[in-house]
């Protein structure tokens, strides 16, 4: 008799055990759930600050010579579009992306000094516009001298690669990035002598560039789902030094003529930029 109850527990011991380790929960580590592969559309607003550094020379009309070190800062808002495509693999995603943006990071400054006449080199102590000293060889007669400086950047377009890493449920995504950088550059001055009995002496001159340089940055996006995503993202470009030589105009009031001179000029760009970003992926 036991031997028969012993068997027939050791049959429905055979029978039912695979079933009951079926319904057990077994504990295994899975790769994150949100997956951003795919191809993804997108806007941002950001803010920029720009800083344009150089050298100038211009030979006047009198055979004085301006020259200095210059230096001006631009700040402004930019909007856009990106376009780009990741690929995840398990938690790493790579990717790649090209964005446009318009902006209107720009900065005037206006500055002046008066002399009653001096040495053949006068130095002012203090920055004039844009320029960091004003050398001016030549007679120096009673007269005032002002400066103005325009500098407006307008447009960036970025082509970059990213490699970032999902936290949690996987819709969490910080990331690097780094690529190269186009934008364009205008740069407008002017340089004004007064004396007395309403003599006036103007010289104007400027060039734009389009400039192309190195870009590093990183940011984090969100996946609030059904494709949508938000985040913030750090820019940082270096647009090397540029040759911004032009041919400027002098101009006289009295009497009216007016000629061209040389400017020689070179000017180096560094942009940092602040960006929120909002993308659609497509499945």
């Amino acid at each position: 008799m036991n031997r028969f109850l012993f068997g027939i527990a050791a049959l429905v011991t055979l029978i039912a055990g695979p079933a009951l380790a079926a319904d057990m929960p077994i504990k295994v580590s899975s790769p994150a759930s949100y997956d951003w592969t795919g191809l993804y559309v997108g806007a941002h607003v950001g803010w920029e600050h720009a800083e344009t550094q150089g050298s100038t020379t211009i030979p006047n009309l009198f055979g004085t010579v301006i020259a200095g070190p210059t230096d001006q800062k631009m700040q402004g808002w930019l909007g856009g579009a990106q376009l780009g495509y990741n690929q995840q693999f398990r938690r790493v995603v790579l990717g790649v992306e090209v964005s446009g943006s318009w902006g209107n990071a720009r900065n005037l400054s206006n500055g002046a000094f008066s002399t009653n006449g001096g040495p053949a080199v006068f130095t002012p102590p203090a920055p004039f516009a844009c320029f960091q000293n004003v050398n001016i060889s030549g007679p120096l007669l009673a007269q005032t001298n002002s400066f103005s400086c325009n500098a407006k950047q307008d447009w960036t377009a970025q082509a970059l690669t990213r490699v970032g890493y999902t936290f949690g449920d996987g819709r969490l995504l910080p990331y690097l990035s780094g690529g190269v950088g186009f934008t364009h550059l205008s740069l407008a001055n002017t340089s004004t002598l007064v004396r007395p009995g309403n003599s006036l002496n103007q010289d104007t001159w400027g060039a734009n560039r389009e400039l192309v340089g190195a870009v590093v940055g990183g940011g984090v996006q969100y996946a609030l789902g059904n494709g949508f995503s938000v985040g913030v993202e750090y820019l940082y470009a270096n647009y090397g030094t540029k040759d911004f030589s032009s041919m400027g105009i002098t101009a006289i009031n009295n009497p009216p003529t007016s000629n061209s001179f040389p400017a020689f000029e070179n000017h180096d760009l560094t942009t940092q930029t602040i960006r929120i970003v909002g993308n659609y992926k497509f499945d």
